[in-house]
């Protein structure tokens, strides 16, 4: 998350003792930190991380230093949990991390944090919006309104974060990953170009964290970008609900 948005208090909220400096102060933590909780019996790496601001707001130095980090922690991590200041407001940069997130192929979980900061309930609905518009590109990822100061809902970060790593482990049999896939590709015409058309043939589950999928089209190198987009969603809509019906 940004600097100062709670992501040191989240870290001492779920601990239950302060393993991190906590100050008003932006940008108190300066290098990942990592521990190891265990939750119900498993064991679970925590990693707390320096707030990242946006590229042309990011002094040279100890904060360059401290942000590529962060951003290197990303690939270490499963699942982000992007905390998010309710009481500020989403931002432009919100949407920046967790694409950050999405494009290493990582789990996400949204928390709002300092919810109890924002007292009226049309305000509480404009906060709730704003995230949800601004990271449009993550229907799916559960948002969590807490509050590491109070410990409002503090409990539900983990098993939020567990049942997206669950998630992560989806395997779908190939028959009916093709059922499913001849029916999305049927809503929508494949692309055509100067008379040729790539027409879909099967496709085939080559992976799990994250669920990896291998499709196979004639003429695949006049498949557009777009295209891929539209399949992605539909194996995201359509699968993501019951995909461990295997």
């Amino acid at each position: 998350g940004r600097p100062n948005v709670g992501k040191s208090s989240l870290l001492n909220a779920i601990l239950g003792h302060e393993r991190a400096l906590v100050h008003e102060t932006p940008g108190t933590t300066r290098d990942s930190i990592d521990t190891l909780m265990t939750w119900e019996g498993r064991e679970i790496w925590l990693i707390d991380t320096a707030g990242m601001r946006r590229r042309g707001h990011v002094e040279p130095g100890v904060e360059r230093h401290s942000v590529l980090r962060a951003v290197r922690s990303v690939q270490r991590a499963d699942v982000g949990i992007l905390v998010s200041d309710a009481s500020q407001g989403a931002s432009a940069q919100d949407a920046h991390i967790a694409g950050l997130l999405l494009e290493a192929a990582k789990g996400l979980v949204i928390v709002a944090n300092k919810w109890d900061l924002v007292h009226e309930p049309n305000e509480r609905d404009e906060a709730e919006r704003g995230l949800r518009r601004i990271l449009h590109f993550a229907p799916e990822s559960p948002l969590l309104r807490i509050s590491a100061l109070t410990g409002r809902n503090v409990r539900n970060v983990i098993p939020a974060a567990l049942d997206v790593y669950a998630a992560r482990q989806t395997r779908v049999t190939t028959p009916k990953l093709n059922r499913f896939l001849r029916e999305w590709v049927g809503r929508r015409d494949s692309p055509a170009k100067r008379g040729r058309r790539a027409r879909f043939k099967y496709g085939t589950q080559v992976a799990a964290n994250p669920p990896t999928f291998l499709l196979f089209f004639s003429n695949p190198e006049i498949v557009h970008p777009s295209y891929v987009r539209y399949l992605e969603n539909g194996l995201e809509w359509g699968l993501g609900s019951d995909g461990n019906d295997t």
